[in-house]
């Protein structure tokens, strides 16, 4: 009797066993397929990207709530961003000052990393400079709903404590250079 029951326990488990490799392509590809919106919901899970990417000024128009929520500016600055990998920013920056740098394009480039939770990320501002990578500064960007905050970047900047906004409806980015390099 116990023979019979180790003999259906085998049986069942290989007639199992053989079900699922015969089911197992079906679900690797089925992972391969939805692998890249995995990922997309697990980066805004975590790191909240979809408030990140986007142009942030000065001046959200079409913003209906403009007067409250507390952009204030030591410097009129301007950041256009977008996420890359799961927690990876990449982007330009604007300022008055930024066009003392001397670069080939409109705005400083910009990269950094996101931190858990979303709210705030790491970053630095560079510049090519004879084909060159030169990190010019180093710093801190705080988000709070649409606003983002410069904060702990060198003082001679002037960028600490400014306060953009995003902006559904932001100026060309032709545009954006004579805003702050005339």
């Amino acid at each position: 009797m116990k023979v019979k029951k180790i003999f259906v326990l085998l049986l069942g488990g290989t007639l199992s066993l053989a079900l699922a490799l015969l089911v197992l392509p079906g679900q690797i590809v089925d992972f391969q397929k939805n692998l890249s919106q995995a990922l997309s919901y697990l980066s805004n899970a975590v790191y909240r990207t979809q408030f990140w990417s986007g142009k942030f000024d000065r001046y959200p128009e079409g913003q209906v709530d403009m007067n409250s929520l507390g952009i204030e500016t030591k410097v009129d600055a301007a950041l256009e961003i977008e996420v890359v990998g799961i927690s990876r920013i990449n982007g330009r920056v604007w300022w008055q000052g930024s066009c003392a740098f001397g670069g080939p394009y409109s705005g400083l480039l910009l990269d950094g990393q996101i931190k858990m939770g979303g709210s705030y990320a790491e970053v630095t501002i560079w510049e090519l400079v004879g084909g060159r990578r030169v990190d010019l500064a180093n710093g801190t960007l705080m988000r709070d709903g649409q606003v983002v905050e410069f904060r702990e970047f060198p003082d001679s900047l002037g960028l600490n404590g400014s306060a953009i906004a995003k902006n559904p409806e932001p100026a060309l980015l032709d545009d954006w250079q004579n805003l702050y390099c005339e």
